[in-house]
């Protein structure tokens, strides 16, 4: 025979939180980053650059490239995806060259 599953939680926690106060795991950034542009660059310190799509790269410039994550957010009705590629950007001329896609996180409801 069997008992009755336990309905009280016996020293459960309340672990919930507020969205906003979530740091996003996969990109190591604040929700809000994505408030200035739909695209940013993480370098490996964890410095944040926008990309802005109108910066042209500089034929002739020397590139001084640096590693990191490119991210694009992209709206999808009341939720969002983003796509994380790994990606270099040039310290000179703003550059971005994008490798291969990482991740792509879809969220139901955007934070961002």
């Amino acid at each position: 025979m069997h008992s009755a599953p336990d309905t009280e939680l016996h020293g459960a926690k309340d672990i919930s939180f507020a969205l906003d106060d979530v740091e996003d795991i996969y990109l190591g950034i604040d929700a809000c980053e994505f408030a200035g542009s739909d695209k940013i660059f993480v370098d490996e310190d964890g410095n944040i650059y926008t990309i802005n799509d109108e910066t042209m790269p500089r034929w002739g410039c020397s590139h001084d490239w640096q590693s990191g994550t490119a991210s694009e957010h992209y709206k999808n009705g009341a939720g969002c995806t983003v796509k994380v590629y790994k990606a270099q950007r040039c310290s000179k001329c703003e550059s971005i060259t994008l490798g291969e896609l990482i991740n792509t996180i879809t969220y139901t409801s955007c934070p961002h």
